[in-house]
């Protein structure tokens, strides 16, 4: 699978896959609340990152991971592509710049926290809120080289 970096011209096609994976596993949102989100990707939450994209052989995203340093700050990966390896390869990819990395997950989330945990990531604490201090408690975790 070829990792590379993001563009500005993935934004569509990486909201489109932040959409259906967060509609699949963020049950704890609201449709409101994910249409909010939605209208924020690409002119404020991706731009804000490190951003690398899985591509398939046609050079179509299928998967992306969001960067601020050595922290996951976002990780998706198109629906029909979960449990095929994507999610792991953006992992491994963001440790070989980034041995010691770190990912908030929310608790609602436990097949996302299951992912983290099964890679290898530990958890060191907990939030009752999420970053915009709502009341979605976020667990923290680490992952250092082995």
């Amino acid at each position: 699978m070829k990792i590379r970096e993001g563009a500005a011209s993935d934004f569509p096609r990486l909201t489109s896959i932040w959409f259906g994976a967060v509609s699949a596993t963020h049950d704890f949102l609201s449709a409101e609340e994910i249409e909010g989100y939605r209208g924020r990707m690409a002119s404020e939450f991706l731009p804000a990152v490190e951003l690398w994209v899985a591509v398939d052989e046609d050079d179509g995203p299928v998967g992306f991971i969001g960067l601020g340093g050595s922290h996951v700050e976002m990780l998706f990966v198109d629906v029909d592509r979960h449990g095929g390896g994507v999610g792991t390869a953006l992992i491994e990819s963001a440790a070989e710049r980034h041995p010691d990395l770190t990912v908030d997950v929310n608790e609602q989330n436990p097949s996302g926290l299951a992912f983290y945990e099964s890679r290898g990531f530990v958890r060191t604490g907990r939030s009752p809120v999420d970053a915009d201090g709502r009341p979605f408690p976020l667990i923290h975790l680490r992952r250092s080289p082995a």
